[in-house]
């Protein structure tokens, strides 16, 4: 610091050396200023170093894009669409955009952070309702560690979507983070049905009308669980003027007796017979498949004698097998081959109830040449009421138009039987063709 009391004994002697008014008024003009000054410089603290300029110029130099981290969140997009493809996707779009992470000055970090963001653009089919892909894919977020961060919905004149928001945990010991978005945007509803005049129907040729048969949409309703009794429900579904497909537990060891009886009723009167296959599910033993199921740590030779004795005990009635639960079984590979080769040797097809959205049945279905398709949605989950059957029946009719044929599975149940007798008629006027699941196999 200058020695201020030296200055000021010099300016006083000068004074008294010129005493001169000028030099008085400049010397009265200086001392305030020196004042002021002094004042000025004591208060003023001690300068200190900018703690954070070493880490501005560090990550202008250095910049760290983890690539674990991005593998995962491509990872996760996929589960999101996959799940989104059990349900209907008319066309989606995804950006990969990249974020950059600010450093968290408490916990002394240096580096800036860049990681990918994805945002999914999802157009859903005009028959899966929005709040349906809503759930179905925070379901699947769920199961893969993904954290719902928020969700809203967007309605005004020019866009109607649901948006999610997704956290996954973070990197370099930071908290969670956005990763993942969806966009999921509501389906146009589809044309409307335009059904021909009596008088133009009566005028068509039977050439026409040949050439015309083969485009009619197609539907396949396969009926679970017959086989606890030969009841009055059971014989009112046989009796439904329609080509239902009936699918039988097998009787094992005589829990299912009146199977065999079922088996014969419905092939007489002219209904296609599948078996009904037990399978471990992912709950068991919370959830029991039944007597003679299929479990994945069964020997392969176990396996193999209890597929072919359920076949034999209802042959020569069956045309397929489709699963009975199994959502553990239809996603192991060695269970699913043994099934394949079976039903290529005994010329019988398979359908996947798809009651796990990972089931490889499909799959190795088309690897081992067996003819095959998928459930699409079941019309009657727990607690379905008639008119909740009747609009996913309705559901189907407007897939099976989109897509030439479709196949969906119900269950034994005086609810199903009053809304199948009620809503099939209905169907049949729009122009959909019900028939037994082997005509529109893959």
């Amino acid at each position: 610091m200058p020695n201020f009391s030296s200055i000021f004994s010099s300016i006083l002697e000068a004074i008294r050396r010129n005493s001169g008014k000028k030099l008085m008024i400049i010397a009265g003009s200086i001392i305030p200023i020196l004042l002021i000054f002094i004042i000025l410089y004591v208060m003023m603290p001690d300068p200190q170093p900018d703690p954070q300029s070493d880490s501005i110029k560090s990550e202008s130099d250095s910049t760290i894009a983890d690539t674990t981290f991005d593998e995962m969140t491509l990872e996760l997009d996929g589960y999101l669409l996959a799940a989104l493809e059990t349900i209907g996707i008319q066309k989606s779009s995804v950006d990969t955009l990249v974020k950059t992470a600010s450093p968290d000055s408490t916990k002394d970090e240096t580096d800036r952070i860049k990681r990918l963001l994805i945002v999914r653009k999802v157009y859903l089919k005009h028959f899966v309702p929005i709040e349906v892909a809503n759930l179905e894919v925070m379901n699947r977020a769920e199961e893969h560690g993904l954290d719902l961060e928020d969700a809203l919905e967007i309605r005004n004149s020019k866009d109607h979507y649901v948006r999610i928001w997704f956290r996954r945990d973070g990197w370099f010991g930071r908290d969670s983070v956005h990763t993942n978005t969806i966009l999921l945007y509501p389906g146009a509803p589809p044309a409307p049905i335009v059904r021909p005049s009596p008088t133009a129907s009566k005028k068509k040729s039977q050439r026409s009308r040949a050439v015309d048969n083969p485009s009619r949409p197609k539907l396949g309703i396969v009926i679970d669980d017959f086989g606890v009794a030969f009841s009055q429900l059971t014989k009112d579904f046989i009796d439904l003027p329609y080509n239902l497909t009936f699918s039988i537990l097998p009787p094992n060891d005589g829990t299912y007796k009146a199977s065999p009886k079922i088996a014969k009723a419905a092939y007489d009167k002219k209904k296609e017979v599948i078996l009904h296959l037990p399978m471990e599910p992912k709950t068991y033993p919370s959830d029991y498949p039944g007597p003679g199921a299929i479990y994945v740590d069964d020997s392969p030779e176990i396996k193999k004698q209890l597929i072919q004795a359920h076949i034999k005990q209802l042959t020569p009635y069956l045309k397929g097998v489709n699963n009975h639960m199994g959502s553990r079984a239809t996603m192991d590979e060695n269970t699913m081959q043994i099934l394949m080769e079976i039903l290529k040797d005994k010329g019988l097809y398979f359908v996947d109830s798809k009651t796990s959205r990972e089931s490889i049945g499909a799959k190795l279905a088309a690897q081992n040449n067996v003819r095959c398709r998928e459930n699409w949605f079941f019309i009657d989950p727990g607690g379905a009421n008639e008119e909740y059957i009747k609009k996913k029946l309705q559901e189907a009719a407007d897939i099976a138009r989109e897509r030439g044929s479709i196949v969906v599975i119900g269950h034994i149940s005086r609810t199903t039987y009053n809304a199948l007798e009620s809503k099939l008629p209905d169907l049949k006027k729009q122009g959909i063709e019900m028939v037994p699941v082997s005509q529109i196999l893959h």
